[in-house]
């Protein structure tokens, strides 16, 4: 019975390990690329997230000195979005509590109380002054928000 001659590697064979080498190569790169790219997509999805919450708060901190300082026959409307802004702000807040800060719930909440609270949407309600300090509040405990919008964004950006 003849033996066959084990001499190792024939020069047939050498092509066929590179291409094996080179799929492999070409596997390892392709997998890593699509990883690097599902990153790239969270990371835009959580920041997307971040400026849709901003614009709200934008829009609400908009709403609320248009309603504030006029009076309420005049903000009527503005009323009626400022509490639609703010319930979409809450459910927000919720939602994204991951992303945003630890106590964003709890300072939505704050927001939405300082903002609606004593003569919100009261017949007799006169105009508000920049200076009043109802205002003044106001806007501190928004520019703290988006202080914090922004170090939120910051973070989930590097």
């Amino acid at each position: 019975m003849p033996v066959p001659e084990s001499s190792g590697v024939d020069l047939g064979d050498i092509p066929s390990w590179l291409a094996l080498v080179l799929s492999v190569g070409s596997l390892l790169w392709q997998w890593r690329s699509e990883f690097k790219s599902s990153r790239l997509e969270k990371c835009s999805q959580k920041i997307q997230h971040i400026e849709a919450f901003e614009r709200s708060l934008n829009e609400v901190r908009v709403l609320a000195v248009a309603y504030w300082m006029a009076s309420e026959h005049e903000g009527a409307r503005d009323g009626l979005m400022l509490v639609h802004h703010l319930r979409a702000m809450a459910r927000d807040a919720k939602r994204h509590k991951e992303i945003l800060w630890g106590t964003v719930e709890r300072d939505t909440l704050m927001l939405k109380m300082r903002t609606t609270g004593g003569e919100f949407q009261r017949p007799s309600r006169v105009p508000m002054l920049a200076v009043d300090p109802f205002v003044v509040t106001f806007m501190k405990v928004i520019s703290d928000m988006a202080s914090r919008i922004k170090d939120s964004r910051d973070r989930v950006a590097s």
